[in-house]
């Protein structure tokens, strides 16, 4: 490790990590996302040096997500994060801690023994004859409106037309 980045915080590793995924071009929604969940684990672990967090850290704050934490959302809806939730995080560290180590702030790939959680993905239920029928006739209704709301509106005036030059 570079002797210089020994003191380094959590935070600052942060936006080291943040600028990085700027450059590298990720759209505004995924930075929001890399933000707010390594905001949360720095509140969590109290911002400390980066050298000092290890694997158990980041796998008791993944297990702090999954029984204990109460999510603040605008909805009011205070239930659990969904598994596919607490999968983003930890996406979202081992991207963090990857960097981290490639960038020589850390010597070791602290994400190797932190298991990758598990979520199942529901299968998506496909339109049937019927609803596909319905979806046609109603583009062709919005459609047949559209033609006639053309055929019947009176032409714009020309710039011309208005009196105004």
């Amino acid at each position: 490790m570079n002797r210089r980045t020994e003191g380094l915080l959590l935070s600052e590793a942060v936006d080291g990590f943040t600028k990085y995924k700027v450059v590298e071009g990720l759209s505004p929604r995924t930075l929001e996302s890399y933000i707010n969940q390594l905001s949360r684990f720095q509140e969590y672990l109290d911002n400390p040096p980066l050298a000092d967090i290890t694997a158990e850290h980041i796998n008791d704050f993944l297990f702090w997500l999954r029984s204990d934490y109460e999510p603040q959302r605008l909805t009011g809806n205070g239930e659990p994060l969904s598994p596919k939730t607490i999968y983003n995080v930890w996406v979202t560290l081992k991207s963090f801690f990857t960097w981290a180590m490639k960038s020589g702030f850390l010597d070791d790939d602290l994400m190797a023994t932190v298991p990758r959680p598990k979520f199942t993905v529901e299968p998506i239920a496909p339109f049937t004859r019927e609803e596909i029928e319905q979806l046609l006739q109603a583009y062709e209704r919005v459609q047949d409106a559209l033609e006639q709301s053309k055929e019947t509106s009176p032409p714009e005036d020309s710039p011309s037309d208005s009196g105004h030059e």
